[in-house]
């Protein structure tokens, strides 16, 4: 059975879901956390653990791209989980992707 762990970090909410048995690979999904999420269901079925940090109304800009990483870097230590993550983006959650994924590629696996 997974865990649902919800905090405050810098100023805005997080949400990790840490499945019963994690494989330390992780899936950050962007923006609109349940939305169309049945993949994600799937993967964390599989050992991925699932980040959401709610910050909405930015756009992309690089004040977001620098609290994004620190958030990154907060929570690999903090779960213990792989330098790289896979980042799902929908909408403007694929702007907030793609624009992280360009600043910081060290720390993306993928992008969906």
């Amino acid at each position: 059975m997974s865990k649902t762990y919800e905090y405050v970090f810098n100023g805005y909410n997080a949400c990790v879901v840490v499945p019963e048995n994690p494989n330390g690979k992780w899936i950050w999904k962007a923006e609109y956390r349940t939305a169309f999420d049945e993949a994600e269901q799937a993967l964390i079925q599989q050992g991925y653990t699932h980040v959401f940090y709610e910050v909405r109304f930015q756009y992309g800009c690089y004040k977001l791209q620098r609290l994004m990483h620190k958030f990154h870097l907060d929570v690999i230590e903090r779960f213990n989980l792989q330098k790289k993550c896979i980042l799902i983006g929908m909408s403007v959650g694929g702007l907030y992707s793609f624009n992280y994924a360009l600043a910081y590629p060290e720390y993306v696996e993928k992008v969906y």
